[in-house]
């Protein structure tokens, strides 16, 4: 049988490794029959944001907030996209799309009911591949991404207290059902602890769904991909946003870039040293109590249990205190970090203006007129 697994996140479940994962293991995979190949088209994003070939499932739902001729391209995209899949059909009988940005798109406009009718039409068997992550954890993961990522100034009070009704898993996994039959929606928990008490992790995980073992032969990242900030960094940022909005609109992603490296910097140096969370003990149980019935659906529709997510207990849970000095620390090195990167670059623009003056005869000039002025007044 022939079948389309589309993994469509959620955004914060490890999605970014993941798509590493099966870009660098596409030959492995070809071999045990899958195909998975880079985004077909490759003029999506905007001036500061071009989306990796490795989402290769992008094409699927197309840019956001599109206008009425934007409509018509994503359509146009999808439609494209699809022949070509059905081209890769022939080659072999699975096929692998990947993009987490699909689970905040679902719903918003027909392109699941437009993968279903293609499938159907070419007898292709759909499988939707969804993570769901704690709310919590995913709030806290979340704001800090928004913050390291954009000139968020809010405080998580503020920031939990907006819409968060894309918490509410059930929505979506309704929407799903009503387009795709419950059998074709992969529901799966994204717990990299318990993952990790296991000795396993998202990439065992996902194989799982595929039914493909792991072998010597597989290739893993070398590196962490879109870290979290570490909580401490994550303020220190939210502070300098302020600042990055003082500035003329032309300096503000620079700035954006440079605070963040900083942050980032930070993080890579002092780590939590606990786990952390911006949420409040009474922010989380607002939160927990929100989504408790939402939960229970998901959780006996997909899982044939009570409760979605086993009560990880709050034992070593710390809500973050910025007067702690661990915080003091961390603004020390992350000030001395944006000192440093601007006095570096202070120092390539004074080489940039002493090559330019090497190389312009008016500065030479002028340079001759001054010693002949000191010449005759000594004289």
């Amino acid at each position: 049988m022939k079948t389309l697994y589309i993994h469509i996140g959620m955004p914060k479940t490890g999605t970014t490794a993941l798509q590493k994962f099966l870009e660098l293991n596409a030959e492995f995979l070809y071999e045990k029959g899958f195909i998975f190949r880079p985004l077909p088209f490759h003029d999506y994003g905007t001036d500061t944001h071009v989306v990796p070939p490795r989402r290769n499932g992008f094409f699927l739902h197309g840019q956001k907030n599109a206008d009425t001729a934007g409509e018509q391209q994503n359509i146009a995209r999808l439609e494209q996209g699809l022949s070509l899949i059905e081209k890769w059909f022939e080659e072999k009988d699975n096929v692998l799309l990947t993009d987490e940005a699909i689970y905040g798109q679902l719903g918003k406009w027909d392109f699941c009911e437009r993968i279903r009718d293609f499938a159907r039409a070419k007898g292709i068997e759909p499988r939707i591949v969804v993570y769901l992550r704690r709310q919590e954890e995913f709030m806290d993961s979340f704001y800090r991404q928004r913050v390291k990522g954009t000139p968020l100034t809010k405080t998580m009070s503020e920031f939990v207290a907006e819409d968060q009704s894309h918490l509410d898993y059930e929505k979506p996994l309704r929407y799903l059902e009503s387009v795709f039959g419950k059998e074709r929606i992969l529901a799966r928990i994204y717990d990299p602890g318990k993952w990790k008490e296991e000795g396993s992790s998202v990439y065992q995980d996902f194989f799982e769904v595929l039914g493909i073992s792991y072998e010597p032969e597989m290739k893993f990242p070398d590196e962490i991909f879109n870290p979290s900030l570490s909580h401490a960094a994550c303020e220190l940022k939210r502070l300098m946003n302020y600042e990055e909005g003082t500035l003329p609109p032309d300096m503000r992603l620079d700035a954006n870039l440079l605070f963040r490296h900083a942050a980032e910097f930070d993080t890579s140096i002092l780590p939590d040293q606990k786990k952390y969370s911006f949420l409040s003990d009474e922010e989380e149980q607002k939160l927990k109590d929100r989504v408790k019935d939402s939960d229970a659906w998901v959780a006996q529709t997909f899982f044939g249990r009570n409760e979605l997510f086993p009560d990880p207990g709050n034992a070593d849970r710390n809500v973050f205190d910025s007067s702690s000095p661990e915080f003091t620390e961390n603004t020390i090195l992350y000030l001395g970090y944006v000192t440093a990167k601007l006095y570096e670059r202070y120092l390539d623009q004074q080489r940039r203006l002493d090559s330019l003056r090497r190389w312009n005869p008016f500065y030479w000039i002028a340079k001759v007129f001054r010693k002949l002025k000191a010449r005759k007044k000594k004289d």
